[in-house]
């Protein structure tokens, strides 16, 4: 049964309630005023001007009704005159919205914005704004009211930006919306889905562009640094590869993944130490053209000591020092000349309290170890771990490949 209009007047007042359940009720109501086919189109575009004020709240049934409405195909009739449903914002409406955009109240603009964001599910809706509002668009990131940013980041993240047709966006985007002082929004924005080929490897605008997005992996907000390093092992697969002809842009992404590695919040080091061991996959490891080998030798041997988590986290994925231990290992295996210089320090990081670092280490530091003294010390390590915690050990040897002595005869099926 859709609200009756006292229901609908009630639920306004009540949406700026200080009780998170009397806001996340009053969302509701107006839900479901919003999405009735049977109400007055006009009544239920008014519903959701009011929605789309809360579709950040911090309430998460407030924001849930909220953008749920939003989202619903059965409110974009912008005429009572019309028959049959059309797409969301026609053209009167789609106009009002983008003229809100300029209103004199912040939460207007805040409003018009977040209307935008969640209507970008329509194909008419999406090309219009990317094609035609383009340039309006762009001058809202320079909104002074932080909500108003963010959801017009959140509308070019939706957006499909082809590198050559939308180079203004790209560029405001990377000039104005990573320097953003709203943490939000900075966050918000790397998940935009910037074109990065060859082509734009080579321009300076897209080199600006990376180097502004490796940034936020030292932003001072550890969601934004989180965010950021999470979407980079995907970046790095799909996209960043072909960078390998821009040798700075390389060593500058292998520095910030490798000084996250001793991030203070637990969850950027697993996804720094993550994107590292999904770099392996690569022709070229980026650690290999880092500045400074000792210092990453130094970092992966601390995060295969992490103390914050096991080998693996939630879900299988690997944690810290499981991601770690990986990077150490493929190096050994796959580089071992890089590695070779350090194999006291990997012969020294042999104490872990962990048998699963200890493991990894002990097969890495057998791939590069060259005097008598080394070995023996090996060879105690893994008499100790087959002895004392043979499963964990085992568990934690890469599977697949031939273990180096003394690991063989110990762990070798």
């Amino acid at each position: 049964m859709s609200p009756s209009d006292d229901a609908v007047r009630a639920g306004r007042d009540r949406l700026t309630a200080a009780d998170p359940d009397v806001r996340g009720d009053a969302a509701a109501v107006l839900r479901d005023a919003a999405t009735d086919p049977d109400r007055g189109a006009s009544t239920a575009v008014d519903v959701l001007w009011t929605l789309a004020r809360v579709v950040d709240d911090p309430d998460p049934r407030t924001r849930a009704y909220a953008r749920a409405a939003l989202q619903e195909r059965t409110a974009t009739r912008v005429d009572d005159a019309i028959d049959e449903p059309v797409d969301r914002f026609a053209d009167r409406a789609l106009d009002d919205v983008i003229a809100a955009l300029d209103a004199p109240d912040a939460e207007r603009r805040a409003a018009a914005a977040a209307l935008l964001r969640f209507s970008l599910d329509d194909t008419g809706v999406r090309d219009r704004l990317v094609t035609e509002r383009a340039r309006t668009l762009t001058a809202a990131l320079d909104d002074p009211h932080a909500p108003v940013r963010r959801h017009v980041v959140e509308v070019w993240r939706q957006a499909t930006l082809d590198d050559h047709e939308h180079a203004a966006v790209l560029r405001a985007l990377a000039e104005r919306a990573f320097a953003d002082p709203d943490p939000r929004v900075r966050g918000a924005l790397v998940h935009v889905p910037f074109t990065y080929d060859a082509d734009a490897a080579r321009t300076d605008r897209g080199r600006a562009a990376f180097r502004a997005f490796l940034d936020l992996f030292d932003d001072p907000d550890p969601a934004v640094r989180q965010s950021a390093v999470g979407v980079f092992p995907e970046s790095l697969l799909r996209t960043v590869a072909s960078y390998w002809d821009a040798p700075d842009l390389v060593r500058q992404a292998a520095d910030r993944l490798v000084a996250r590695l001793d991030d203070d919040v637990a969850v950027v080091r697993k996804r720094a130490a993550h994107a590292l061991a999904k770099a392996g996959g690569l022709d070229h490891h980026p650690l290999l053209d880092h500045p400074d080998p000792g210092r990453v030798v130094d970092a992966l041997l601390a995060a295969c000591d992490d103390r914050t988590d096991g080998a693996v986290g939630l879900g299988g994925t690997p944690a810290t020092r499981g991601s770690a231990s990986r990077v150490l290992v493929d190096l050994a295996d796959d580089h071992p000349d890089w590695l070779r210089p350090h194999a006291d320090a990997v012969i020294g990081a042999l104490d872990s309290e962990h048998a699963d670092a200890r493991a990894c280490v002990a097969y890495a530091a057998a791939r590069v170890a060259e005097t008598d003294a080394q070995r023996d010390r090996i060879r105690e390590v893994v008499a100790t771990l087959a002895a004392d915690a043979p499963e964990a050990a085992r568990d934690a040897l890469p599977l697949g490949r031939d273990l180096p002595a003394p690991l063989d005869d110990a762990f070798d099926a």
